[in-house]
């Protein structure tokens, strides 16, 4: 049975939560327009599309990521930037979730949902609707998994494939690039932790912990950039670099 949450099925708006998604994004100015429009293109499959702010965490960036998503923001008002120099994509987040939360009448925190993101990442049309359904079912946070872009190095896509495992209907990953939890839990955590590294996992940690209900899920699919050469190092892309060997990376 197909539980997603569509502008079309007639739901409740009430049945929807409202939608903070918080996207770091450092020197991304080849790539977060199309990341922003995948995310308001599924906010469109929403019943309450409007209900969505997009928040992003323009990170030391030297080029031209924070204009390109302040004109955006100028014919839609959903989409903020922020700058700052946080050097760390859980930082950011951070600091874009406070951001969209600050000053903003978005009701009770449990009916306040969390997506997270990167700069380099495309969602699919059904990235918000997923999560719409999950909060409904009462879960406090699900994490989804990554695909690499279409057009990536068959050598690549082929190695990660590979090594990247996922089941029929789990999987045991935790991408900051694909996360998403209701605001509640979040607070009850404290958060995105500040650390340079790993910020995804240990939020992700944290949440078990403390006995929420936490759910991976196959149906939650985002794309993102196949760069070997990161942002953060021991990132995705150091992982990745590992995974497909020298020979593969680009001098």
């Amino acid at each position: 049975m197909d539980h997603r949450v569509r502008k079309d099925a007639n739901v409740p708006e009430r049945h929807q939560p409202h939608f903070i998604v918080a996207v770091p994004a450092r020197n991304e100015s080849e790539l977060i327009a199309a990341s922003i429009d995948s995310i308001r293109a599924a906010a469109e499959e929403l019943c309450s599309p409007r209900s969505v702010q997009i928040v992003v965490a323009c990170d030391a960036c030297t080029d031209d990521t924070a204009r390109i998503v302040a004109e955006i923001g100028r014919s839609d008002t959903r989409v903020e930037s922020i700058s700052g120099d946080w050097f760390a994509a859980g930082t950011g987040r951070r600091a874009a979730i406070a951001h969209a939360r600050r000053g903003s009448a978005i009701g009770p925190t449990a009916d306040v949902w969390i997506a997270t993101t990167d700069g380099d990442t495309i969602v699919g049309r059904d990235w918000l609707t997923v999560q719409a359904a999950a909060w409904a079912a009462g879960d406090h946070a699900v994490a989804g998994i990554i695909e690499l872009h279409p057009d990536t190095d068959p050598r690549i896509s082929s190695t990660f494939e590979r090594h990247y495992a996922i089941g029929a209907h789990g999987h045991s990953h935790v991408h900051g690039a694909n996360l998403g939890v209701r605001a509640d839990a979040y607070d009850a955590v404290e958060g995105f932790p500040q650390i340079a590294l790993a910020e995804d996992h240990a939020l992700w940690n944290a949440l078990v912990d403390a006995g929420f209900r936490c759910r991976s899920s196959v149906a939650l699919r985002v794309s993102t950039s196949p760069r070997l050469r990161g942002r953060a190092t021991g990132g995705f892309a150091d992982t990745l670099r590992d995974l497909v060997g020298e020979e593969v990376v680009p001098a």
